[in-house]
């Protein structure tokens, strides 16, 4: 009875013709900081009739919870696997993956640092760090494991206090201030991360999370911000 509720209201008009809802919205980590701000500023600026409720949490976590109709949509890393017939994936943001390293090893090689310098890896149960696994399988790179984590800010600041290496996607949105590190290309094929907007196209919000997708349409990247 409270879904059927919600989704009635997700489908009124306001008295000026404004379409009004609320929205239950999950969100990776970097998108939090990094697209989600400035599209919320647009969606408050040209629909001030629909609400969000934001939610974070990993691709995955995210991902089941639209699939489960706990959540309308989320901005997470494109799926591994194919999508369902009443799914849809939108692109937002192709990140691709650097190589970072403490400022003191910038000359160095890439591949030699992947092979000897203590690495960071990004938890390869998050789909980004996935591709982080496959990229080195593909190029045959087996780098000296230190730690693994899943928190990309933390991964930043863990490289920047000198404790190794690690492969990150390179996000769109702020960093930790103080940090101190390099940011090297890795050797070819090139991989990138694709984040975007998850949902059902069966989503009684459907029409409301096809909004904020033609919201984050209307962006422009500058400068690693998203901005409109």
């Amino acid at each position: 009875m409270v879904r059927d509720a919600r989704a009635l209201k997700s489908l009124a008009l306001d008295g000026n013709g404004q379409l009004r809802g609320d929205v239950r919205l999950g969100a990776i980590s970097t998108a939090v900081t990094g697209t989600l701000p400035a599209l919320l500023s647009a969606l408050a600026r040209d629909h001030p009739a629909i609400t969000m409720f934001i939610e974070p949490g990993t691709s995955l976590e995210l991902y089941g919870r639209v699939v489960a109709g706990e959540l309308d949509g989320a901005i997470l890393v494109a799926p591994p696997i194919g999508l369902r017939k009443d799914e849809s994936f939108s692109p937002w943001l192709t990140e691709r993956l650097v190589l970072i390293a403490p400022t003191i090893w910038a000359a160095r090689r890439p591949v030699s640092l992947l092979r000897t310098a203590p690495f960071i890896r990004y938890d390869r149960r998050n789909w980004g760090g996935r591709l982080v696994d496959a990229y080195l399988k593909r190029t045959d790179i087996k780098p000296v494991e230190r730690y693994e984590l899943d928190a990309l800010d933390g991964i930043v600041a863990m490289v920047s206090a000198g404790l190794g290496v690690a492969i990150i996607p390179d996000w769109a949105g702020p960093r930790l201030e103080g940090m101190d590190f390099a940011k090297l290309a890795l050797p070819p094929p090139a991989v990138s991360r694709v984040v975007g907007l998850f949902h059902r196209k069966s989503s009684a919000r459907r029409e409301l999370i096809e909004v904020v997708d033609a919201i984050h349409g209307q962006a422009i990247v500058l400068n690693s911000w998203t901005l409109f």
